[in-house]
């Protein structure tokens, strides 16, 4: 049929019977006709690969992204691609493999459509793509707790792409559009959004926790006080900001004040846990240096004490190798002023050979 038509089209176009209203109509159907024709084929080709008993869930999730990414590439039109999207997903749903296995692969999928080619498809198609994924896999026969591992999958994969934080902020939102349009009761949407908001909640948590380490990490030492503590709390800015929005628009406007309260009193403590921890850098890297000016002229000053060559070996082994309480920018100090002395009376004594050196 599809072969007929386009056969018929093009032979009307060259001997012009056919007005351009008839051209266009036949050249609607045909669209149409061959987007039914690509999904036919892609979804055999999809349940061929989920029945293959010689493939893991691995290779199988490779191999479907592989597909998924064909799709995205393809010439069709944004709605045509969404089709075939959410028929992959809807196909995976309701496939007999376990609820871990298909969550895996759809996760895939996630990760595939958010890390694509922006040249190639926008930030507005991508997010309509993503929303039929979700509805594919929403209106799938598949028990609930097996839409809601998935959906969570789905999601999974566009946090663990990694890829620009404007993605990371639009995907989950048309995860949840794509929940809204789904031809599914209320209370399975409920649902579904929970297990959205879930993983949502986590990445904020995993993204507090990691700027945490990375900040009780910092050698107090070796901060560069103005920049670092600036860039670090840019970096929680950057990173906060992509998973709360979505965490927000989760929840019920009567929700949304309490939540975005707890939300905020939670970054305020974290913040204020930090200044109490770092308190003013500078003041920290002032008293750092006067500490360590005052502990190696010390150690000079009683390694001066020192007449023998084995007194003055004993008092370094004791105190610049033995002692670990001492930071190794002491340590370096130490020495070096050391040096600087034995250098000076190596010099002096040149001069005046009456001066004595060890």
């Amino acid at each position: 049929k599809q072969k007929l038509l386009g056969s018929v089209l093009k032979k009307g176009v060259e001997t012009q019977v056919f007005s351009p209203e008839q051209q266009q109509l036949m050249q609607q159907n045909l669209d149409k006709i061959t987007a039914e024709q690509t999904k036919k084929d892609t979804i055999k080709k999809v349940n061929d690969i989920l029945f293959d008993p010689l493939s893991n869930t691995e290779l199988k999730t490779t191999n479907i992204q592989a597909i998924t990414a064909n799709v995205l590439d393809s010439p069709a039109k944004v709605e045509v691609k969404s089709e075939i999207i959410e028929g992959i997903t809807n196909t995976v749903a309701g496939s007999s493999l376990e609820a871990k296995d298909k969550a895996e692969i759809v996760k895939g999928v996630g990760k595939t459509i958010a890390t694509h080619s922006d040249t190639s498809l926008s930030l507005p198609d991508k997010a309509l793509i993503m929303a039929s994924a979700e509805k594919g896999i929403a209106e799938s026969k598949t028990d609930l707790p097996d839409r809601e591992l998935m959906t969570k999958g789905l999601v999974e994969g566009v946090y663990e792409s990694k890829t620009d934080p404007e993605i990371t902020k639009e995907m989950p939102k048309a995860v949840s559009s794509g929940i809204n349009n789904s031809n599914i009761n209320g209370s399975e949407k409920e649902a579904l959004k929970k297990a959205k908001d879930t993983v949502s909640e986590a990445a904020l948590d995993r993204e507090t926790q990691n700027l945490n380490k990375d900040l009780q990490g910092q050698n107090i030492e070796e901060i560069q006080p103005h920049h670092d503590i600036y860039n670090k709390s840019q970096d929680m800015t950057d990173a906060l900001k992509n998973v709360i929005d979505p965490v927000l628009e989760a929840h019920s406007e009567e929700q949304m004040a309490k939540k975005t309260s707890s939300i905020l009193n939670d970054i305020s403590s974290y913040v204020e846990r930090i200044k109490s921890t770092f308190r003013d850098p500078l003041d920290i890297a002032k008293e750092k240096k006067k500490e360590s000016i005052k502990k190696v002229d010390e150690l000079v000053k009683e390694f001066g004490t020192k007449s023998s060559t084995e007194e003055q070996q004993s008092f370094i082994k004791a105190n610049l190798i033995d002692d670990k309480t001492l930071s190794k920018e002491v340590r370096l100090q130490t020495i070096d002023k050391l040096l600087q002395e034995q250098e000076q009376k190596q010099a002096e004594a040149v001069e005046n050979p009456s001066i004595k050196t060890e």
